[in-house]
C-alpha cells in the first residue's frame, strides 16, 4: 500500500508512504537458475550469506517475510528481511532512500542447529552491503565484528560460543509467521495513524 505523487519516478520516490508486506511460503531456488536470474552482485550476496548453497543443486527455503515502512521516501524495516532455509536464517535491517538509492542493510545469519561448531563457522554473522542501487558493495559490519572480535580475545572465545548460542535461542520458532505478526501490528498502528 504506497501513496504519493511527482511528476517524474524520482520525485514520486522522494515523497513516498505507506508500506510493504510480502510472505512466501516453503520452496526451492534453483542454485544454477538463481545465477542466470540475477546479477553477479545478488549472486556474490546469496554465495555470502549461505556459502554451502554452493555444494547443492538448489536452496531449500522453509519460508521468507518481507516488511518495509516507507515515510517521505524513506524505506525501512527492522529486520525488513527474514528468510528460514534449513542450514541457515537470515535477518537483515535495512534503510534505503529512495531519492538518493542510497541503501544499508545488516545481515545476520544464525546457522542452523545440529551443523556443528565447524560448519556454522563457515558463516559470516556480520554482512552489510551498503553504497547505492547502482553501485551496492558487500562488507562486513564493522561495528559489530569489533564488538564481537574484542569479547572474543577477552574470553578465550567463549563469547563466541555463548553469542552463537543466544542467536540460535533468539532466532527459534518459525521467524517468518512471527515477523508476520510484527508487520501487521505495524500496518495497523501505520492505518490508525493514517
Amino acid at each position: 500500500k504506497f501513496s504519493g505523487e511527482g511528476t517524474t519516478t524520482r520525485k514520486l520516490a522522494s515523497n513516498l508512504e505507506g508500506h510493504l508486506n510480502v510472505v512466501m511460503g516453503s520452496g526451492k531456488v534453483l542454485n544454477a537458475g538463481f545465477d542466470r536470474l540475477t546479477n553477479s552482485f545478488l549472486q556474490e550476496l546469496s554465495r555470502t550469506l549461505n556459502p554451502l548453497q554452493s555444494q547443492r543443486e538448489d536452496t531449500s527455503i522453509n519460508c521468507a517475510a518481507a516488511f518495509f515502512a516507507v515515510d517521505n521516501g524513506k524505506l525501512s524495516g527492522k529486520p525488513a528481511i527474514v528468510v528460514d532455509t534449513p542450514d541457515v536464517k537470515i535477518f537483515s535491517d535495512v534503510t534505503l532512500d529512495l531519492e538518493s538509492e542510497r541503501i544499508k542493510a545488516k545481515f545476520k545469519t544464525v546457522p542452523r542447529k545440529g551443523l556443528g561448531f565447524s560448519v556454522s563457522s563457515l558463516f559470516n554473522p556480520y554482512v552489510e552491503v551498503s553504497g547505492t542501487l547502482a553501485k551496492p558493495k558487500i562488507t562486513v559490519d564493522p561495528t559489530n565484528t569489533l564488538v564481537g572480535g574484542s569479547l572474543a580475545v577477552m574470553t578465550g572465545g567463549l563469547s563466541v560460543l555463548a553469542q552463537n548460542f543466544v542467536d540460535r535461542v533468539n532466532a527459534s520458532g518459525n521467524v517468518c509467521a512471527e515477523r508476520l505478526i510484527e508487520a501487521n501490528e505495524e500496518m495497523q498502528k501505520r492505518d490508525i495513524k493514517n
